[in-house]
């Protein structure tokens, strides 16, 4: 099961991320068992933790500061792969986890690492089809003469492999990526025309 993405206290208030839920899985647990799991992640108790620990997974390796900061989101939602209130099962991505996002980087968004803020379904579909006006932190690819230059971000998928995004995406690719059992049929190259440098037919057709 992958956990949830804000653990709530009795007030239904969120206490941490999801970021801090996974810490003995990415070789901190020393820092994980030091934290007051029944607090907020900026209480007295964990904030000179929560806000001094650098932590590189959090980070865009091509990107790094030396900050508590992280752009990495989940998106959160009953059709996504974080419902708000538990973690997922499993056997509920019903739409294959491979073709199901996870988490994305989000250039312009910041948040502390330890902070439980995330998208939500509507905000991500609204990112993720929109043509970006600041390229800020995005992935610039130039793969060859005959291929365009292409601005990417990175995304994290259920089934645990990473890849590119190109945006932006159609809706209806934002859509299927991001719900667990929508039904959508997703066509492989399709998505992967997404993940993957686009020819510059213009260029071919004045070189042949």
């Amino acid at each position: 099961n992958f956990p949830q993405a804000a653990p709530l206290d009795e007030k239904r208030g969120s206490l941490q991320s999801w970021r801090l839920e996974i810490l003995p899985y990415l070789e901190q647990n020393e820092l994980y068992q030091r934290i007051r799991h029944d607090e907020p992640w900026d209480s007295a108790a964990n904030r000179p933790l929560t806000s001094t620990a650098v932590l590189e997974v959090f980070q865009c390796p091509a990107h790094w500061s030396q900050t508590p900061h992280t752009h990495y989101f989940a998106v959160v939602g009953e059709q996504t792969a974080w419902p708000p209130d538990r973690g997922r099962k499993l056997n509920e991505f019903r739409d294959g986890r491979e073709f199901t996002l996870l988490a994305l980087e989000a250039p312009h968004k910041q948040a502390m690492w330890a902070e439980p803020v995330d998208f939500t379904f509507e905000e991500a579909i609204d990112y993720l089809t929109r043509t970006p006006t600041d390229r800020t932190g995005m992935h610039e690819s130039q793969p060859g003469f005959f291929y365009k230059t292409t601005w990417s971000i990175n995304a994290v998928f259920a089934d645990g492999h990473v890849g590119y995004l190109s945006l932006p995406l159609p809706r209806e690719v934002a859509v299927a990526i991001l719900t667990v059992d929508g039904g959508e049929e997703i066509d492989v190259s399709s998505l992967r025309s997404w993940m993957e440098p686009e020819l510059d037919y213009a260029k071919c057709y004045a070189f042949a």
